[in-house]
């Protein structure tokens, strides 16, 4: 092994290649491109965003409806298993009532998520 590592070989504890001391999610197996960690496949962001769609909140309010939670779980749950990607979190209402009143409704929406 290297000379820096005391002459023995680093290890590699997930198997995916890149070198635990390189490696940003060593228990975890990624790909080199994304530095060890695992990449969000276009199958797992469809999945959220059918997931977001069934994210319920109580009318002309920020509070999300209890029957949500479950759902809301289920993405807590993926997004932890990519701790190094990023994700947009939006929130929306329907267009009923002003303008302004509404973008702060999406707004508190989205940080309530």
């Amino acid at each position: 092994g290297p000379a820096s590592n005391n002459g023995c070989p680093y290890q590699d504890r997930d198997g995916d290649g890149v070198l635990d001391k390189d490696d940003q999610c060593p228990d975890v197996p990624g790909t080199v491109a994304n530095n060890g960690c695992p990449e969000v496949t276009i199958e797992i962001i469809n999945q959220l965003n059918e997931y977001s769609k069934t994210i319920l909140f109580d009318t002309g309010k920020s509070t999300i409806r209890e029957e949500s939670y479950a759902v809301l779980q289920n993405i807590v749950d993926i997004m932890k298993e990519y701790p190094t990607a990023s994700f947009v979190i939006e929130g929306h209402t329907d267009s009923q009532g002003r303008e302004a009143t509404n973008q702060k409704l999406s707004d508190d929406r989205a940080a309530s998520v």
